[in-house]
């Protein structure tokens, strides 16, 4: 079966990887993006992927299916020099593959941010679970066949979780606990001290954690702040109505007028789950 990965043009210039953040998400990576982003850096997170819409999502796809799931190429250096050419710092989309970009770019800085692993699963609960769980509602299985985003949006969300909870039920808090931990202790195993920045959030992640680390001066502007479950939410929902929006035309068809209710069904489901 063919690569998204083969599919993307092939770059002209590949720039150097200057800071890998391996921290799961849910863990200021969102604030510590925007604060790259302060220091002159160009960043990939997962915020990016969706930027990007369905030829970057299954990309990732591809990538976590392979290591994940056991299906197709794992990727390494070549593609990850073609998927992140365009960028210098990538976050988020990096905790999937922490050996692999360990690997492929041994000279860059690395980070590490983490807190109380009980107050982390809560905020993925409230966060990834809610649309995981939404994406694989049969609504969304239906709009999966009818916009190429939605396709690889469902896609993720029977993909992704492994990553987090292994074989284990979702939502199964131990698992996740223990997943954590696991790659919190892999990071520190794998990078050389002297090029990693573990930070516990708990403590305060700041201007005056990172840039010493990074080399830069303090920016006399606020430390950015990341994004609650609220404003998680208020995300992912413009995310989906860019795949939802484009199949209204299709209510005029007799199809889509029967699918209609359940369509509803599914934007107050939304609406419900990611108050």
């Amino acid at each position: 079966m063919p690569r998204h990965i083969d599919a993307l043009p092939k770059p002209v210039v590949v720039k150097d990887k200057k800071v890998i953040v391996l921290s799961f998400g849910r863990n200021g990576t969102m604030g510590l993006m925007h604060a790259l982003e302060i220091l002159g850096y160009k960043p990939y997170h997962m915020k990016t992927v969706l930027e990007h819409g369905a030829p970057h999502l299954n990309v990732l796809n591809d990538a976590v299916q392979a290591k994940y799931h056991g299906s197709g190429k794992l990727y390494g250096k070549e593609e990850f020099d073609k998927w992140f050419a365009d960028y210098d710092a990538i976050l988020d989309v990096s905790s999937f593959f922490v050996q692999e970009l360990v690997e492929a770019y041994p000279d860059a800085k690395f980070i590490l941010t983490y807190r109380n692993s009980q107050k982390w699963v809560v905020s993925i609960n409230n966060t990834m679970l809610k649309m995981v769980t939404l994406v694989r509602a049969r609504p969304f299985a239906i709009l999966a066949y009818m916009n190429s985003f939605m396709a690889a949006w469902v896609r993720f969300g029977w993909l992704a979780p492994r990553h987090i909870w292994k074989d284990k039920p979702l939502g199964t808090d131990a698992a996740a606990i223990q997943t954590y931990h696991d790659h919190n202790a892999l990071v520190k195993k794998l990078v050389p001290p002297e090029r990693l920045l573990v930070v516990k959030l708990e403590d305060g992640l700041g201007w005056e954690e990172i840039c010493p680390f990074l080399g830069h001066e303090a920016p006399e502007t606020r430390y950015p702040r990341g994004n609650d479950p609220k404003e998680f939410g208020k995300l992912l929902r413009g995310y989906v109505a860019k795949g939802v929006i484009p199949l209204l035309g299709i209510a005029v068809s007799a199809a889509a007028l029967v699918a209609l209710p359940v369509l509803s069904g599914a934007g107050m489901k939304l609406g419900n789950l990611l108050k």
